[in-house]
This record gives C-alpha cells, sequence and structure tokens, in this order.
C-alpha cells in the first residue's frame, strides 16, 4: 500500500515538473508568429498583418501557457474570417491558418466598388485596391440593395451544370433592372440572355443548346430571349 502512494506520489511530481519545465524553460517562448490564409483569392490581403499585429503580445509567452481558443477567437474577430486554426510549432512558433468566407459573386456599386458577395447573399466587406476575384459581376440599383434578389443569383449560378457553354464560369456579368429583369452576359461569344425577372433553371438546357448552335456557325453578338415559357428567341442587338 505503502509504494503503491509513493508511486502515484512520484508519477504527480514528474508530471508537476514537466509543467513547470515545459511553461518556464526559455526552449519553448514564442518567438515567432506566422499568419496565413489559406484562400487562393487576392482578396483583404490587410487581414494577416492585423490578426499578427494583434497577436505581438504574445511573443515572450510559453508556448504552453497560453489558451489556442483565446488565440482563434481574436484571429475570428473580423467579419470576413470563416474560421481560424491554430498550431504549436516547437521550439517556440505559433502558426495561425485564416479560411475567409468565400464569395459566391461580386457587386459592383455605381462607385465601382467591388463587394464579394456571401452564400446567403449578404455583401462582404468591400475589396481594397488591387483586389479581385474571378468571379461573375453583379450590376444594378435593385441587386446592390436587395440581398434576396442576390441571393437569388448565387442559388442559381450553384444550379447550373459545371459543363456546358452556359456555366458559372462561362458568365461574365449579370444585370438586373426592374423593367426587364435579369440579364446574363456569356463569352467568348458575347451573348446577352435575357431571362426576366425569375431564374428558372429549367431554361439552361435550352439556352446551351443555342450557344452551342451559335458556336458552331460562330456568330456572336447576339440576344438570346429566354423569358418566354415555351420557346428562345435569337436576334442581334440592334433588331427591335
Amino acid at each position: 500500500m505503502l509504494s503503491r502512494l509513493l508511486r502515484a506520489s512520484a508519477v504527480g511530481i514528474g508530471l508537476f515538473c514537466v509543467g513547470y519545465f515545459l511553461s518556464t524553460t526559455p526552449l519553448f517562448v514564442i518567438q515567432t508568429i506566422s499568419v496565413s490564409v489559406v484562400n487562393t483569392d487576392k482578396m483583404y490581403t490587410e487581414i494577416p498583418v492585423k490578426v499578427k499585429s494583434a497577436l505581438l503580445d504574445l511573443r515572450g509567452r510559453s508556448l504552453f501557457d497560453i489558451s489556442l481558443d483565446d488565440v482563434v477567437a481574436v484571429a475570428e474577430q473580423d467579419d470576413r474570417v470563416k474560421e481560424a486554426h491554430v498550431f504549436r510549432r516547437l521550439p517556440g512558433k505559433i502558426n495561425v491558418e485564416i479560411v475567409l468566407k468565400q464569395p459566391f459573386a461580386l457587386l459592383f456599386d455605381q462607385e465601382n466598388q467591388a463587394y464579394p458577395i456571401s452564400r446567403n447573399g449578404d455583401l462582404l466587406p468591400p475589396l481594397g485596391p488591387g483586389e479581385f476575384v474571378d468571379m461573375p459581376l453583379l450590376r444594378g440599383k435593385v441587386l446592390e440593395t436587395n440581398g434576396e434578389r442576390r441571393r437569388e443569383v448565387v442559388d442559381f449560378l450553384l444550379s447550373i451544370p459545371s459543363e456546358g457553354l452556359f456555366t458559372k464560369n462561362s458568365i461574365s456579368e449579370v444585370w438586373y433592372s426592374k423593367k426587364g429583369g435579369f440579364t446574363f452576359f456569356v463569352g467568348p461569344s458575347s451573348a446577352e440572355i435575357f431571362l426576366g425577372h425569375s431564374l428558372d433553371e429549367n431554361k439552361v438546357l435550352e439556352i446551351n443548346k443555342v450557344l452551342k448552335y451559335m458556336e458552331s456557325k460562330q456568330l456572336s453578338g447576339r440576344i438570346i430571349d429566354a423569358r418566354f415559357t415555351k420557346k428562345v428567341v435569337v436576334r442581334l442587338r440592334n433588331e427591335n
């Protein structure tokens, strides 16, 4: 019985000594803080600098004496950040990896300021000078103010097939007006596609057929009017 107590005491003292060593030895003092963004889009490039500046007070503290949850909370304070992951790296480094909220389109307002659009149609903070995301561009006063219309566009972009000539990647711009509704601009044929006030994914197949025919005949600069229930009309831009 006595030997068991002695062994338990020895283990407890050993764990205490290890913990004390880890928290006080200079080998495990934080000297470097690295902050990086996982996303490949060129956007919000100032966030790593901002987060690193907020964490500079951690330098000089023990690597094992800080709460990783607290570091995550600091990194996720910015509304543009979806989540953050923090790792200890021996002997004295903290790595912070930031995942930004993913944009699904870009809204250009009347001042030509670019706002990434989130999955639910919300506007994220504007991009800075020189920043750009390769996404369909949304234009129109209604889209600037109406989140439901923006979400409708995002839902539609995610619903259409990834193959064909009418895809998310082939759509350069989306306009909306109260009179005509949605207009999609598609390259390289420079076609304008009228879809009206509702976005019906069932029309995508017919639009793809028309675009494929135009490509085979090397036609460009056409308007594809898909606002009708049972037909798709193609005409030149200068036709009324």
